[in-house]
Parts: structure tokens; C-alpha cells; sequence
């Protein structure tokens, strides 16, 4: 669910430089993302950044009006 506190808390890697989590703070109530549209998502912000020259880290919106912020931060 997003917004939620596991989303915006999100996961590490298993060395801890990278996290990943989806913080819904402008989404008008909670909002189901099913794990496909979830794992898509994550692959499309890795690829873009990359593609930006950012090395894997970025974020983009998704969901009505770009209100779920998919986000990549290195460590």
C-alpha cells in the first residue's frame, strides 16, 4: 500500500548501499501497487538513471498525478 510506512521506509540492499522505497505523501488516501507494477517500476527508475549518468540512483512518479515517488538512494 501507498502511501504506507513500510513503502515509505522501503528495503536495503544486502550490503546497505542502496535503498529503495516509495513515499505517497500527496496520494489522496492508500493506494494497492501489485508486486509486477512494483518490481516495473523499480526497473525503469534504475534505467533511466543510469541512462542519466546517475549510477542506479533517481526517482519518478507514478499513480495519479505522479503521486507515488519511486525512489533509488546510494550510500
Amino acid at each position: 500500500m501507498v502511501p504506507s510506512p513500510k513503502a515509505k521506509l522501503g528495503a536495503f540492499s544486502n550490503n546497505m548501499r542502496m535503498r529503495v522505497n516509495i513515499n505517497g505523501g500527496t496520494c489522496k488516501g492508500p493506494s494497492w501497487v501489485p508486486r509486477k507494477y512494483c518490481i516495473s517500476q523499480f526497473y525503469h527508475v534504475c534505467a533511466v538513471s543510469v541512462r542519466q549518468g546517475i549510477g542506479g540512483s533517481g526517482q519518478l512518479g507514478y499513480g495519479p498525478g505522479g503521486c507515488q515517488r519511486f525512489i533509488i538512494s546510494q550510500y
